[in-house]
């Protein structure tokens, strides 16, 4: 008996207006009234100052996210660190660090292969073409071996030979000992 009720049902008053309100549409919140409200700028000054915004180009969209790169890297990165761990308590070697991921926004240069997103881009390749040309070498391969990580070992230059063990005994120390470093004032 507890699913029927006795009790006498009348037809609802709100049904007529909640008819009407589902089909009409809201109205659009209007923020520049409220801020108009509670301050000294008058609304008319809002109002002009957006319509002066939409006019120069209107508000920019934002940048398409890349999350779904930036969630495969975080757990390429979890996935890796769980490797290092494995190995530290079996004794095993440690695996390779993983490769850390350049943001797919930015652009590559040409002639340093260094990533920058487009504004800093635009500056900085025009730099670095200029300064390849004045020193007249290709940019890419320079900055590798500038920097001595090009990859390749030289085994030859890398060798220790007598003679070169010899030159490096006659040399002076490249760093003062603590004697000859002046003494600061007190």
């Amino acid at each position: 008996m507890s699913g029927e009720s006795t009790e006498p049902t009348f037809p609802c008053k709100l049904c007529g207006p909640c008819k009407k309100l589902t089909k009409m549409q809201r109205k659009v919140f209007d923020s520049g009234k409220q801020r108009a409200a509670n301050s000294d700028v008058p609304y008319k000054d809002i109002k002009k100052a957006a319509k002066d915004k939409e006019k120069h180009g209107g508000v920019f969209p934002r940048p398409a996210t890349h999350w779904r790169e930036r969630h495969e890297d975080f757990i390429n990165a979890v996935s890796a660190s769980k490797h290092v761990k494995e190995a530290l308590k079996t004794g095993k070697p440690l695996p390779p660090p993983p490769k850390s991921a350049v943001n797919s926004d930015y652009i590559c240069c040409v002639h340093c292969g260094r990533n920058f997103n487009e504004k800093a881009a635009d500056r900085h390749i025009a730099f670095c073409k200029e300064q390849t040309q004045r020193k007249g070498t290709s940019g890419v391969a320079t900055r590798s071996s500038s920097t001595g990580r090009s990859g390749v070992k030289n085994s030859t230059a890398t060798a220790a030979t007598p003679s070169n063990t010899s030159s490096r005994a006659n040399r002076p120390p490249s760093r003062r000992s603590s004697k000859e470093r002046p003494r600061p004032m007190v």
